[in-house]
């Protein structure tokens, strides 16, 4: 029957000839799995979907220190506060990325910062990730007053076509929704990328993420195109080792370079040394206009990362919302808990070259993340 939950080899079988040419999710239209091997509920009890039964639910996969996540969270909060009481549950699975985001209280504060007051569970074991097939973050799924998953969203974007549905489901299981209009003036179109980003060249295209450990690296170096991100081969051969690097100084869009003694680990890189002068860094040369960082942190200790564009201090116009100033005006992060950090936004997109150094032995860098949509403020 259509409505049956499918197993792991129903899931093989569907992928045929014609359903290549279906761009649906290979759930749509099948009972919803379990919510299952979760490790906690954040502000909540736990929830099961068959007691849900009734209402339409909204899972959205995610993790909090993805740009992609949190540059969709405004919607899915502004759902649950327009439907939650017109039949709408939405649930957040969060999936961590990285080791950190496993932290119960880690993901709390990011909870309190977005403005998440929906329920929450850990998934840091992927089992509810895996059971939904899910591929990257974030990712959307519907599910219908029968448990039955209508729409399944991977990605940004897609906010017009996710409400018409969630609408649709909730009128068909019997709420009056008249009084929360839906006119084409409320809708939230999918951001447009920049045109002058949309070219083919590779050095003058958007930069994509950065990943600086090597568990992302090593795929690439082994089996490119494309290139991975550290072009090092000392990189790849002293792995979970401190290894020094040596600036070659002329930069390639895409890639990470890095001068002094760093730790070449699983997921990050982190500076292996305590300097006095900054005499240590980790560069990039980008095209986009805004940059982000994923920074670790122990928990115990802050510390202070001074970042310059173009060999100079960033100007307050450049500046995101995490860049300090000291007196003298040099732009620093000051780094006092795991998460992203947003670095730069320039009106227009542009290229240039980003230096990140720390005289502390606890800097740790994960990602590097870009935005090049045309209106500013979506990225």
């Amino acid at each position: 029957m259509a409505n049956d939950p499918l197993t792991d080899e129903d899931l093989g079988a569907v992928v045929t000839e014609d359903s290549l040419l279906n761009t649906s999710h290979p759930l749509e239209d099948h009972e919803a799995p379990g919510l299952v091997g979760l490790q906690s509920w954040l502000d909540s009890e736990p929830i099961a979907l068959a007691d849900l039964r009734g209402k339409v639910v909204l899972l959205d996969f995610w993790t909090y220190s993805c740009i992609n996540c949190i540059r969709t969270l405004p919607s899915i909060i502004e759902w649950q506060s327009k439907y939650g009481e017109l039949g709408l549950q939405v649930i957040g699975i969060h999936t961590p990325e990285f080791d950190f985001e496993k932290d119960a209280d880690n993901v709390k504060l990011a909870m309190a910062r977005f403005g998440v007051d929906y329920p929450v569970a850990q998934d840091n074991d992927y089992k509810t990730w895996k059971a939904f097939g899910v591929q990257a973050w974030p990712a959307k799924y519907l599910i219908d007053a029968d448990g039955i998953i209508r729409y399944a969203e991977a990605g940004e974007g897609g906010y017009v076509a996710i409400e018409q549905s969630m609408r649709y489901w909730l009128t068909q299981a019997g709420y009056d929704l008249s009084s929360v209009p839906f006119e084409p003036d409320n809708f939230r179109l999918d951001p447009e990328t920049d045109r002058a980003a949309n070219v083919s060249d590779r050095e003058g295209t958007k930069t994509r993420e950065i990943y600086a450990g090597y568990q992302k690296n090593l795929p690439f170096h082994r089996f490119p195109p494309p290139r991975p991100w550290i072009l090092y081969n000392d990189y790849y051969e002293n792995l979970d080792s401190d290894v020094p690097f040596d600036d070659p100084g002329e930069h390639e869009n895409q890639h990470l370079y890095m001068q002094g003694l760093w730790h070449t680990g699983s997921e990050s890189l982190t500076h292996a040394r305590t300097t006095t002068d900054f005499e240590d860094y980790v560069a990039i040369k980008y095209n986009a206009k805004t940059v982000n960082a994923v920074l670790g942190h122990d928990g115990v200790i802050e510390y202070r990362v001074w970042v310059t564009l173009d060999g100079m201090p960033i100007g307050p116009p450049q500046a995101d919302a995490d860049i300090r100033f000291d007196d003298a005006g040099n732009s620093y992060v000051l780094v006092d808990e795991a998460r992203m950090y947003r670095l730069i936004r320039t009106v227009d997109y542009e290229q240039h070259k980003l230096k990140l150094s720390s005289n502390s032995d606890q800097f740790e860098l994960f990602t590097l993340t870009f935005g090049a949509y045309e209106n500013l403020d979506d990225n």
